[in-house]
């Protein structure tokens, strides 16, 4: 079993020591022989617009709608895109348009209405790429599960 003592190092260990790291230093500065693809571009197609009544209530410095931890807000399939989002009313809404330029069509589901401006209870979208089923996650914060799916 070896014994390690901590102290002064050796010259030897410390020659060895500085040859790892003249080492690991070529190897980590070493010039790549491929060159490096060109970073990729972005041109702007073009803007809609798919509502101009969404909540706008801010809390926790935040809004309802298009929250950075939103998981799919808006989604596309088979050449549509699709939004969820909440109205001012606090009614869930889903859009879709056909791509790439299509207007918009809108549905707004009556059927709940949220009392919260809470930024946390966030819209997500799925679509089953099996059968095209939308499914709608809603308005969950430390509560039950709020979910709809198309028929």
């Amino acid at each position: 079993m070896k014994r390690f003592i901590l102290g002064r190092p050796t010259a030897p260990a410390l020659g060895l020591l500085a040859a790892a790291v003249a080492a690991v230093l070529v190897v980590a500065t070493a010039p790549t022989s491929r060159a490096r693809p060109a970073a990729p571009t972005v041109t702007a197609a073009g803007t809609t617009v798919l509502t101009t009544n969404g909540r706008t209530a801010l809390t926790y410095t935040g809004y309802m709608n298009g929250e950075s931890f939103q998981q799919n807000g808006i989604t596309t399939f088979n050449g549509r895109q699709y939004a969820a989002f909440w109205d001012q009313s606090g009614y869930v809404n889903l859009s879709r348009r056909s791509l790439p330029s299509g207007s918009w069509q809108n549905l707004q589901l009556t059927d709940y209405r949220t009392t919260s401006t809470d930024s946390h209870n966030v819209i997500s979208i799925g679509i089953s790429p099996r059968d095209g089923t939308i499914h709608l996650a809603f308005d969950m914060h430390s509560s039950v599960l709020k979910y709809r799916r198309s028929s």
